[in-house]
C-alpha cells in the first residue's frame, strides 16, 4: 500500500518485477549517460589544466638593439616586468652568451676568428596568456619599442595550442548538452513509467484521503533509490573510460606538465550526482502534480 513511505521500496520492487525489462533498461541508459557526462566533465577539466600549464609558461626571446646601453636595457627589463602577463624575465647579457657559446666545441673554430662581440643583449621572458589578442597586444606593445630589436617566439604554436582548448571545450560542452537532454528525457519516461505502473495504489490511496503531497513523497523514495543506483553504476563505468584513455592521454599531453592533476575527481564527481538527484526530485514533484489517477480504469474493475 502506498500510504505508509516505507512502502516505497517494497512498490519498487513490485514494479521491478512487472516490468523488469522497462526498468533495467531506463536506468542502465541513464547510468549510461551519466558515465558519458561525468567522463566528458573530467576530459574538459584534465585538458583546460594541461593548457592552464602550457600557457602559463611561455617563453619569449627579446632581443636588445646593440646600442643600448647598460641602463637602457635595466630600464627595458623594468619596463617589461611591470606588465601583468609577465611572470618573470633573466637578462642574458652579450658576454654572457658569448661565454655560453664558447662552451661548444662545435663553435670553437668559428669564434676563435671574431674579435668583437657580435651578440646583443637578450632578455628570456615568461608570459602567460589566456587568449590570442592578449598575447598579440602584448607583442606588438614590444615589437613597437624602440630598445627592442627582434621578439622570438613561436606564435603558430601558441595560436593553435588556444584554438585546440576552445574548440574541444566547446565540442565537449556540446557533447554533454546532448547527452543532459537525452538523460532528463530518460529520466522523465522513468517517473512517468512508475507512476503509470503504481496507478492502482494511489487511487485506493487517494480513496483513503491520502493528499496529493503524500503520494508523491513514496514516489521521490523511490527516485532517490533509482538515483543512487544510476550514479553508482554510473561512476563505475565512467572511472572504466577514464583508465582506458588514461595511459594515451597522459602520451598526448605529456604527464609531467600535469603531475599535479588526477584524472578522476571525486568533487567533480559528488557535484554530478547532486545535480542528478535534484534533477531528478524536482522531475517527480513536476510529474506528480502533473499526473492524474485514470479513475475511469479503477472503476471499470
Amino acid at each position: 500500500m502506498i500510504l505508509p513511505t516505507s512502502s516505497s521500496l517494497i512498490q519498487f520492487n513490485h514494479i521491478i518485477r512487472k516490468t523488469r525489462f522497462n526498468v533495467v533498461f531506463l536506468m542502465l541508459s541513464m547510468a549510461l549517460c551519466f558515465a558519458f557526462i561525468l567522463s566528458a566533465l573530467h576530459l574538459s577539466r584534465y585538458y583546460d589544466n594541461y593548457t592552464k600549464d602550457v600557457l602559463a609558461n611561455i617563453h619569449t626571446v627579446i632581443f636588445v638593439n646593440t646600442s643600448a646601453t647598460a641602463k637602457d636595457v635595466t630600464a627595458l627589463q623594468t619596463s617589461i616586468n611591470q606588465s601583468p602577463d609577465v611572470l618573470k624575465t633573466e637578462l642574458i647579457s652579450k658576454e654572457t652568451g658569448l661565454a655560453q657559446l664558447k662552451h661548444d666545441s662545435n663553435l670553437t673554430d668559428i669564434l676563435s676568428h671574431v674579435n668583437t662581440n657580435p651578440l646583443p643583449d637578450a632578455l628570456i621572458v615568461t608570459i602567460k596568456a589566456s587568449s590570442v589578442q592578449e598575447l598579440n597586444l602584448l607583442l606588438k606593445s614590444w615589437q613597437n619599442n624602440p630598445l627592442i630589436h627582434k621578439v622570438n617566439i613561436d606564435l603558430p604554436w601558441i595560436e593553435r595550442t588556444i584554438q585546440s582548448r576552445d574548440f574541444i571545450h566547446h565540442l565537449l560542452m556540446l557533447f554533454i548538452t546532448i547527452m543532459a537532454v537525452l538523460f532528463i528525457t530518460l529520466s522523465i519516461s522513468s517517473i512517468r513509467h512508475y507512476y503509470l505502473h503504481s496507478n492502482e495504489e494511489r487511487y485506493v490511496a487517494t480513496c483513503l484521503g491520502t493528499t496529493r503531497i503524500e503520494l508523491i513523497l513514496p514516489m521521490i523514495e523511490i527516485i532517490v533509490l533509482e538515483s543512487i543506483i544510476v550514479t553508482g553504476l554510473g561512476m563505475l563505468a565512467s572511472w572504466a573510460i577514464l583508465k582506458g584513455l588514461d595511459q594515451g592521454l597522459r602520451n598526448v599531453f605529456y604527464s609531467h606538465l600535469v603531475s599535479n592533476q588526477s584524472l578522476f575527481s571525486g568533487r567533480l564527481f559528488l557535484t554530478a550526482g547532486l545535480v542528478l538527484l535534484i534533477t531528478n526530485i524536482v522531475l517527480t514533484v513536476v510529474i506528480g502534480f502533473a499526473t492524474r489517477i485514470n479513475t475511469q480504469s479503477m472503476s471499470h474493475r
